[in-house]
């Protein structure tokens, strides 16, 4: 759904959300380098566990990601499959949230 901007306001979240997820991945990595040699042992299992906790965030962003182009794909594909069924439910969609909110008020 195009915010204010005119941009994708979802794709954008998602995309910034990666872009500081990557970013914390790359400053937690040069920590945990930077200190290699010179932690006492509590500190080097931290560092481990640590290291371990990276590597499944990792993954899990990158399966988050396939799941969410995949998506985007299906919707993407159903709605050139179903263009006027796609603009009903869309309208019937905005209606309904419409009522919703003048009944708020």
């Amino acid at each position: 759904m195009p915010n204010r901007n005119g941009g994708n306001s979802f794709q954008e979240t998602k995309a910034k959300l990666t872009e500081d997820l990557k970013l914390v991945a790359l400053d937690a990595e040069e920590l945990i380098k930077a200190t290699g040699g010179e932690l006492g042992e509590r500190a080097q299992e931290i560092r481990n566990r640590l290291k371990v906790v990276l590597d499944n965030a990792k993954e899990t962003c990158a399966q988050l990601e396939e799941q969410a182009v995949a998506g985007m794909r299906v919707t993407d594909r159903a709605i050139r499959d179903n263009p006027y069924r796609s603009v009903g439910v869309a309208l019937g969609a905005g209606f309904l949230i419409g009522v919703l909110l003048k009944r708020r008020s």
